[in-house]
């Protein structure tokens, strides 16, 4: 089965806070053309700054996103998102319509940071619909903005 939802554009990740580590990982998303109704990209606020979802006491996302790398994996992980372009102001992903998500990598052990050749992957699950997955690979030299084609 194919995804409902697939990458436009560049995936990007941000070292913020200058110690070679990524922060954050975005991507934008949108609708396969010819899907029949729009994706709910509703998401939580992380309250605790954990930048796990899955222990909030209250939760309004359906969309799952999961991290993973050489030691670690980190299901329903904490990400934020902004309406691109043409969007009827809801938080569903329908034709035509682009979300920006930023997915926030401070649930990460300490031990573990993302850096400098490390691999990394994401998959987006969307309630009811098949996954979409990428994994991308870090630069030698780390900077405040990689991106990947």
């Amino acid at each position: 089965m194919t995804s409902v939802i697939e990458l436009s554009g560049t995936v990007i990740a941000r070292d913020a806070d200058g110690d070679s580590n990524v922060d954050t990982i975005e991507f934008d998303l949108e609708s396969v053309l010819g899907a029949e109704s729009g994706i709910d990209l509703s998401v939580t606020t992380d309250t605790n700054g954990d930048g796990i979802l899955s222990n909030e006491e209250t939760k309004l996302h359906t969309m799952v996103i999961s991290y993973l790398d050489k030691g670690t994996i980190l299901e329903d992980i904490a990400c934020t998102k902004s309406s691109l372009g043409k969007n009827d102001r809801d938080d569903l992903l329908e034709a035509g319509e682009k979300f920006h998500i930023a997915v926030n990598l401070a649930a990460l052990p300490k031990n573990n940071q993302l850096g400098s050749f490390d691999t990394f992957a994401i998959q987006i699950i969307p309630l009811a619909d098949s996954p979409l997955s990428f994994q991308k690979t870090l630069p030698p030299v780390m900077s405040s903005v990689m991106t990947f084609d």
